[in-house]
């Protein structure tokens, strides 16, 4: 018989109490990430015949190495695929996830 020994990591519960959430501000064609009441990061796209290019993201200082970026071009990614919209990455880190 084997066991699993769940670490705080693995629980969903924990995580979705913790982890920051992802808020797409589609007037401004930006996804951001805001802690305690600060912008920790985002990423922005233009838009172009249906399809997004996403180009820029950015984290401030104070939240670097967290998992930020990664968190919003996974947003960024899931939300086109669940709306069929076609997607380029002219930001360098993005282009690294996408396409």
């Amino acid at each position: 018989m084997s066991s699993h020994i769940l670490t705080v990591s693995d629980d969903p519960e924990y995580r979705k109490r913790t982890m920051p959430e992802v808020i797409h501000y589609p007037e401004r064609r930006r996804f951001q990430i805001d802690i305690n009441g600060l912008e920790a990061g985002y990423i922005s796209y233009t838009e172009h015949n249906g399809s997004w290019d996403v180009d820029h993201t950015e984290v401030s200082p104070n939240f670097r190495n967290q998992g930020i970026a990664r968190m919003l071009v996974d947003a960024l990614t899931a939300y086109a695929e669940a709306h069929d919209i076609p997607l380029t990455a002219s930001c360098d880190y993005a282009a690294r996830f996408i396409g």
